[in-house]
Formats: structure tokens, C-alpha cells, sequence
């Protein structure tokens, strides 16, 4: 095992409050989101028996780096206090130049990645494509007879990756009652409902309506999409999706602790935001991103270059995060801000961060508590904040 689960439940407090009902609110998220196989079903990631990529350190002290962000002037340190940080990390050609545990933060604490997760998906289906086990041109019903007559039905495996299916779904973590509170429910992250029925994942999925729009029209974020990318991994493997991870990502780059995975009833992985993971094996996930030695061949380097190169930037415009990143695209569940830098970003609601500048080198983590699941101020200070940090660094 990576590290014994007692480190984190030692951090319980003697009167928890966290609960299936509560555990992303605040204050009970600060610790929910470190112990999250305490509330919900979990299936492991496991790391390599034996060893692990050890990463050497170069440390340099980029607390009092200053940075601009919403015509103020602050520094890193400044920052990260300001955002509810729980964890952070910068890693510079492979090597930790800094990093920062809040307190009751330890290395072996397996923190939610929520959409990061999107991110790690998008990974696999890399390798599925270089496998030749899915063709990303195919349509969904392709592979997965059972959504014939569905939304996806005649949709591609791109677009799916791509966030441009024309389903009808509202992503609105503040409206009460609606899609997403619904799909929190089947996959297990809410609390049921009279009435619910047990609804499961792949049922919301399978249920969800057409959109006005077509396919491959605009960049339309839908979670449930990536977990229909779990589902057809699943069917082109045979694998589940948790143990799939365990052999072709976590245990290749060399994972210093095992990962959770949430499953809703029917253990099925919630692909799009269940990941728990260290600070450290987050980053290690970045470095596949970067081609960087010695974990240089394990992600298909065309898989890379497609992300930065090939996204559908009219798509994006036509979305409705087209002011979020300006002249940005969404390719293989990777948010690209534009096609010249070579960075790529996967993130996640509540503060969680994975930014890969893969011309400087530079991977960074950031793992949060943020008390709304989105606070667009704090994500414009953050993107700031990785780019001064990458530009020190170059």
C-alpha cells in the first residue's frame, strides 16, 4: 500500500461534521475533501508494489514572487493564503523547486481533484487511440450499443472528448433542483430522494435529451460526458475503469500512493471527478504532459501534440467560457488557453489546479478548500499567478 490510511484519519476531528449531506460545503469540506473515502464508495488506484518515481528537489523560495491579478499586486504566498490552499507544488524539469502542505496536510493525503479528473481521462483515451483499441472519428453507439437512440447515440468520440455534444445538460452547481443535483444523486454524491427510484450513472446518461445545437457546434461542458468516456474505456478493455488507471497510468509513472476512486451503487468510477490523490502523484501525472525523463513514452507524444494543437477555437468562441480564456480551446479534456505556448490546463471546481507549460518545463498543483465550487475572481488570480510562477522559472 502507498502509505497507511491512518495518516489522514488521524486528522478526523474528535466531533466530525462532515456527511454525505454537507461534505462540500464549508467549513466541513477543509477536511471532506482529504477524507473523502470516509463518506463515499471508493475503489483503489493502486501504485507499483515495491518503488516509485522519486522526485529530486531544487528548492527555491517563490513566496515573496510578486504577481498582478485583477489590477492588485500581491505575492504567491499572499496568494495561496487568499484561495483556501491546501496543498501546493512546483515542479521545474522534474524537480520540486517548491512546495507548501497546509496545516493537517501530509504527502500521503489523498485529496478530490473533482474535474481534474476530466483531465486523467482524457490521458487514457490517449492511449486507447495509440492502441488502436477506440477510433476517435467513431460514433459513441460504436462502441457502445446501448446508447443507440440516445443524445450520444450518432455523436463522435471526439466530440465526447472535446466537450462539444449536443446534449441537453444545465452544469449549475448553485441552482437547486436541476440536472446536476440530479446526477449528484445517481452517482452518489448527494443524499437521496424519495422518489428517486435508484436512479444509477450511466441511466442519467443514457436519459439525457438533445441540445438545439449539433454536434461539434460549441464547446458545451457537460460532466456526465466524461463519464461516458469511463464507460466506453470499460467496453473497448473489458477493464474497469479504476484498475484500468492502475495499470496503464499509475503504476507506469512510477505513483508514490495508491488513489481512490469514487463509485456510485453499481461501482461504477465517477470518470469525471472522482480522483483522490497526493500532491506529489498529481504531479507526476503533470509530467506525462511534459515528456520529461524518465516518464518519457508512457503517454503517445501525438496524443500531446493534438491536445495543444488541435482544438476547435470557433467551437470554444461559441461556448459559453469564451471570456474564461480568450482565444482558448478544449481538446481531449484539457483546457488549452491558446495554440502557440504549450500549456495545458486541467481543472476542478472547489480550487483544484494541474497547469502543464511544457516550453518552460514547468508543471505546478494546486490543491484547495475553496468554499464556492466556482469563484471566477480566484481563477483569474490563479492563471496569474502559474504564469508568473512558469515565467520565473524559465
Amino acid at each position: 500500500m502507498g502509505g497507511s490510511p491512518t495518516d489522514d484519519w488521524a486528522a478526523s476531528p474528535p466531533g466530525r461534521t462532515a456527511d454525505l449531506g454537507n461534505w462540500r460545503t464549508a467549513p466541513h469540506s477543509r477536511w471532506a475533501f482529504r477524507n473523502v473515502r470516509q463518506i463515499l464508495p471508493t475503489a483503489a488506484v493502486s501504485r507499483r508494489a515495491g518503488d516509485h518515481l522519486a522526485l529530486e528537489t531544487a528548492r527555491q523560495d517563490l513566496g515573496p514572487l510578486r504577481l498582478k491579478a485583477e489590477g492588485r499586486s500581491l505575492t504567491v504566498a499572499e496568494a495561496l493564503a487568499e484561495s483556501d490552499t491546501d496543498g501546493f507544488l512546483v515542479l521545474k524539469s522534474g524537480r520540486v523547486v517548491y512546495a507548501f502542505l497546509a496545516e493537517g496536510m501530509t504527502a500521503s493525503t489523498r485529496h478530490v481533484m473533482f474535474s481534474v479528473s476530466k483531465s486523467v481521462a482524457g490521458l487514457v483515451f490517449g492511449m486507447l487511440v495509440d492502441r488502436r483499441l477506440i477510433e476517435p472519428q467513431r460514433p459513441v453507439e460504436h462502441y457502445l450499443p446501448a446508447m443507440s437512440g440516445s443524445a450520444y447515440a450518432d455523436a463522435s468520440v471526439q466530440q465526447v472528448l472535446d466537450m462539444s455534444v449536443g446534449v441537453d445538460f444545465r452544469e449549475n452547481y448553485a441552482l437547486r433542483g436541476d440536472d446536476v443535483d440530479r446526477y449528484r444523486r445517481a452517482t452518489g454524491w448527494d443524499v437521496a430522494e424519495s422518489g428517486d427510484g435508484g436512479e444509477t450513472t450511466r441511466q442519467v446518461i443514457r436519459a439525457l435529451p438533445r441540445a438545439e445545437f449539433a454536434h461539434g457546434d460549441r464547446f458545451n461542458y457537460v460532466s456526465p460526458n466524461t463519464d461516458l468516456l469511463g464507460w466506453l474505456a470499460e467496453a473497448v478493455t473489458g477493464t474497469p475503469y479504476p484498475a484500468l488507471l492502475t495499470e496503464w497510468l499509475w503504476q507506469p509513472l512510477g505513483a508514490e500512493y495508491d488513489a481512490d476512486f469514487p463509485v456510485d451503487r453499481r461501482g461504477v468510477a465517477r470518470a469525471a471527478g472522482g480522483l483522490c490523490a497526493t500532491l506529489a502523484d498529481i504531479g507526476r501525472v503533470g509530467l506525462l504532459m511534459t515528456q520529461t525523463p524518465p516518464v518519457e513514452g508512457i503517454l503517445p507524444a501525438a496524443f500531446v501534440h493534438d491536445t495543444l494543437t488541435r482544438g476547435d477555437a470557433a467551437a470554444w468562441d461559441k461556448g459559453t467560457a469564451a471570456a474564461y480564456m480568450p482565444g482558448g480551446s478544449y481538446r481531449n479534456q484539457w483546457y488549452v488557453p491558446n495554440g502557440k505556448d504549450e500549456v495545458c490546463i486541467a481543472i476542478g471546481i472547489h480550487g483544484q489546479w494541474l497547469y502543464v507549460d511544457r516550453r518552460r518545463d514547468v508543471v505546478i498543483v494546486k490543491q484547495s478548500s475553496q468554499p464556492e465550487a466556482v469563484q471566477m475572481a480566484t481563477d483569474f488570480m490563479m492563471l496569474r499567478m502559474f504564469e508568473a510562477v512558469a515565467r520565473a522559472l524559465a
